[in-house]
């Protein structure tokens, strides 16, 4: 994808000649998200800058200055001796075949481009009315994958192949301390493994220590704009700090958050939404695309990583589900780093369920998320209930029982909605992982109950019950349900 903007993208290190054509670099390279920056390659050895491009682990930028060296096939032939680049025709849309994660061609002749290329580039705004640019960046997103990161809040590892935990949040006003921590409990009790608290100022941060000292399970601070926020929360024992460093200030903020949380191993979550993207971003791009919340989130990584900060969790939400997912699909392309997915803004309770079925369902499908929440206009523990039926939708093994019933039709001759309803309540707080069938229809029903570990498939006034696929005996009179409990139990 073409990527229009002022500033290099990723520019981190700076690799150059001498006089006598020696390498020079001039800053390190170890950071896995960081690039190397190749400036003026035309004057150094190709073997030598190999090296440095090796040391990168094949996450960099090459950066030409077409005006300074003069002669944009030169460079590319230049760059195709480095073993980087296969330019074929010397074209710059060619470089679609290139190993680095960017390249920015600065001064680009608008002759070298093809008919196609600066059609586009009017298309976009990109290209004056007078036909100049002065800098044009053609960035390609990659895929650069390491070795999985774990992280773990508190009790809770996630990444890797570690299992996905299910996390909700806490919507008590942070004043009410007793009425978080009552929640805190209720969402503990339901499931919740990873259990997030707002924290607005560092006076709040006795809300997160209640919290945190009455359950058992990882509590998040979320931070909005004051680093001394997340100080206090990290010196008062929380769990993982949710914090977006672009927007707490200066290097020397986000220093103090990155060295509270290294001494203390408190991961952090940058949490990036499409409704509140930075502002150089959005006018990039000019609405929330999945490249610019891409660009958002690595923009907000390489704040912490400038500081050689890796324990980080990133989400990338959107209440749109094809942009939130294709998002992600981008995303996880180009990090390692341990994804928490969700749709934002989701709507009302009903919609909401809808949406994050259909998106965080989906990343799970494709192998994308280490953690989810599932966003309702809900109770939080409705939240973490629904984030276990998705789990379990999925496929994944979710511990408690699952039930399930047919739509039923004209053939139903017993009231199988109803006892599917009264089996799930009765079963609400049961930690037995079992599948449970309740089918009412005489032709599907007797097949899909074979399926479950225990069910039954109803006639006029009787039941069949299967256990483990067999049909063991009948169900009759007026109390069909207590019946079918009991053999649940």
């Amino acid at each position: 994808c073409a990527i229009p903007g002022q500033d290099v993208l990723f520019q981190t290190a700076a690799v150059d000649a001498d006089a006598d054509g020696d390498v020079l670099l001039l800053a390190g390279v170890h950071h896995r998200l960081h690039p190397v920056v190749v400036a003026d390659v035309a004057g150094v050895d190709a073997d030598l800058i190999h090296a440095h491009i090796g040391a990168g682990n094949g996450s960099l930028v090459v950066e030409v200055d077409v005006c300074h060296d003069g002669d944009i096939h030169g460079v590319l032939d230049r760059l195709d001796a480095l073993g980087v680049c296969r330019t074929g025709t010397g074209h710059a849309q060619d470089l679609t075949a290139c190993r680095f994660t960017a390249l920015c061609l600065r001064h680009i002749p608008l002759d070298v481009l093809h008919r196609d290329v600066q059609h586009g580039l009017h298309g976009n705004g990109i290209l004056a009315a007078d036909g100049h640019i002065a800098d044009l960046h053609f960035t390609f997103f990659l895929p650069h994958k390491g070795p999985p990161f774990f992280y773990c809040p508190g009790n809770v590892t996630i990444g890797g192949s570690n299992p996905i935990a299910v996390q909700t949040m806490l919507n008590v006003p942070v004043e009410d301390i007793e009425g978080n921590v009552a929640q805190a409990k209720r969402c503990e009790a339901a499931g919740c493994q990873i259990l997030r608290v707002t924290c607005p100022s560092p006076a709040d941060a006795k809300c997160i220590e209640a919290v945190k000292n009455a359950v058992n399970i990882p509590i998040v601070a979320d931070i909005h704009f004051d680093y001394k926020a997340a100080l206090a929360c990290a010196d008062v024992g929380v769990d993982k700090i949710r914090i977006n460093p672009g927007n707490i200030g200066d290097d020397d903020r986000v220093k103090a958050v990155v060295d509270a949380c290294q001494q203390k191993n408190i991961p952090i979550r940058i949490g990036v939404n499409g409704g509140s993207l930075e502002k150089h971003i959005l006018a990039r791009y000019g609405a929330p695309t999945p490249e610019a919340m891409v660009e958002s989130a690595l923009y907000h990584v390489r704040l912490l990583e400038k500081f050689d900060f890796n324990n980080i969790v990133i989400s990338i939400k959107n209440s749109n589900v094809p942009r939130m997912m294709e998002a992600y699909r981008q995303l996880s392309a180009v990090t390692d780093y341990p994804l928490h997915v969700g749709v934002t803004e989701a709507g009302t309770y009903q919609m909401g369920l809808l949406k994050s079925g259909m998106g965080i369902g989906g990343m799970l499908l494709e192998g994308i998320g280490d953690t989810i929440r599932v966003s309702l206009a809900a109770e939080p523990e409705k939240e973490v209930e629904a984030g276990y039926n998705i789990l379990r939708a999925v496929g994944f093994p979710v511990a408690g029982p699952e039930v399930i019933t047919c739509p039923t039709c004209g053939r139903t001759q017993y009231p199988c909605t109803e006892i599917a309803n009264e089996v799930e309540k009765r079963l609400q707080g049961c930690k037995k992982s079992i599948k449970v069938a309740v089918m009412g229809c005489v032709v599907n029903g007797p097949g899909e109950a074979r399926e479950a570990d225990i069910g039954i498939a109803g006639g006029k006034g009787e039941a069949v019950l299967f256990i483990h696929g067999k049909p063991i005996k009948k169900l009759t009179g007026d109390n069909i349900l207590d019946q079918f409990m009991d053999e649940i139990y």
